[in-house]
């Protein structure tokens, strides 16, 4: 009886899945000013990118419009769990983005703003 337990409990501990939300790993620069037809990195980093797919961390952008940023953008480019790079950027780019990320878990949002001079 006592091997049975024993057995389980070594197993579980080998296949153990975390149940945990994503976390934001170090801290937002909440506002990024660039000039106009510059290329710029909006920067948040989280948890669980690498996960197994069970809990993965999966990550979106939203721009000031309120779209979730996709590869129809073609300036914009994701590199997910990381950063978004904006290249060159326009007057009208500028705004409020919202880095999201989400698991099965929970979802954690970060707001950056981008400021663009002229």
């Amino acid at each position: 009886m006592f091997f049975f337990f024993y057995v389980s409990a070594l197993f579980s501990n080998m296949f153990f899945i975390p149940s945990d939300p994503p976390v934001l790993l170090g801290t937002v620069k909440p506002e990024y000013r660039v000039k106009e037809g510059e290329t710029v990195k909006l920067w948040c980093k989280f948890s669980g990118i690498n996960d197994s797919v069970d809990n993965r961390t999966l990550t979106a952008w939203q721009n000031p419009k309120g779209d979730i940023i996709t590869d129809q953008y073609e300036r914009f480019k994701m590199r997910l769990g990381r950063y978004l790079k904006i290249r060159r950027v326009k007057l009208t780019d500028e705004g409020k983005y919202v880095c999201i990320a989400y698991n099965h878990f929970g979802k954690v949002k970060e707001e950056i703003q981008l400021v663009v001079q002229g």
